[in-house]
Formats: structure tokens, C-alpha cells, sequence
């Protein structure tokens, strides 16, 4: 374990990217708000996708090992999406009411994530100028 020096300058976070949409491009950013319920993307009008739980489910949907059921977020998402992306796709949240994705618990025992690949938020490091 290494040793932290008296007087060290603590950790400095030098950039922020959300990914609002698992698999699509990071974006950066200055601070991240959590609660975002709209998603933009160059060349499109906004997409809206409301609180409230969609009605509709999607089965067979996979992320990594996992694959289950999803919420499908309906034909306007759907519609946006595949027309960004230039070929068919659907917008699903993960569906809390039915499925489980425990984290490792050699990590963070009682945790739950969704579609995240492990963990619901990811740090990194780089190395720094005081690094010995």
C-alpha cells in the first residue's frame, strides 16, 4: 500500500463524462446531475422519456452475462433512436419489479445495478506529475 505524503495534495477530479444510454458515446461534462429524463443528440429534436413506468415490456434483452426482461420506453423513443442511429432499435430501462443484478460482493455487499457492466458509477485514475 502506498504511503500518502504529509502536506499531499488531495485527489482532483479533471473530468466528468455520463453515459445516459448504455453502450452510446460518454459525454463530458463540467458536474452531472443524476435525475436527467431528456436525451439530445446532434441533429434531433429532443427526446423526452418521462418518469413513469412504461407499460410495455421487452423480452431478451442482454448486457454482457445478463439477459432478461426490460421496460420498453415506446415507438417515439424507439422511433428517434433508430433513426439517430440509422438502423432499428429500442430504448428499455431495466425492470426493477422483476429482475436482480447484485454487484460482487467481494466489492460492495447489498448493492444492486442495472445495466451498468459491474458498478453504477466508474472512477478512474491517471497518473500524476507526484507520482513516485
Amino acid at each position: 500500500m502506498a504511503k500518502v505524503k504529509r502536506g499531499a495534495a488531495a485527489a482532483k477530479v479533471t473530468s466528468i463524462f455520463v453515459c445516459p444510454i448504455k453502450s452510446c458515446r460518454g459525454i463530458a461534462v463540467s458536474q452531472a446531475p443524476i435525475s436527467s429524463t431528456v436525451i439530445r443528440a446532434p441533429g434531433m429534436g429532443t427526446l423526452k422519456i418521462p418518469l413513469v413506468i412504461p407499460s410495455e415490456t421487452a423480452d431478451g434483452v442482454s448486457v454482457w452475462e445478463w439477459c432478461g426482461s426490460a421496460l420498453d420506453e415506446g415507438a417515439d423513443a424507439s422511433n428517434w433512436l433508430s433513426k439517430y442511429l440509422g438502423k432499428p432499435s429500442r430504448l428499455v430501462r431495466f425492470n426493477e419489479a422483476s429482475e436482480i443484478r447484485a454487484v460482487d460482493p467481494d466489492y460492495a455487499r447489498g448493492y444492486k445495478i442495472m445495466f451498468p457492466d459491474e458498478y453504477p458509477f466508474l472512477m478512474l485514475s491517471q497518473v500524476s506529475q507526484f507520482d513516485s
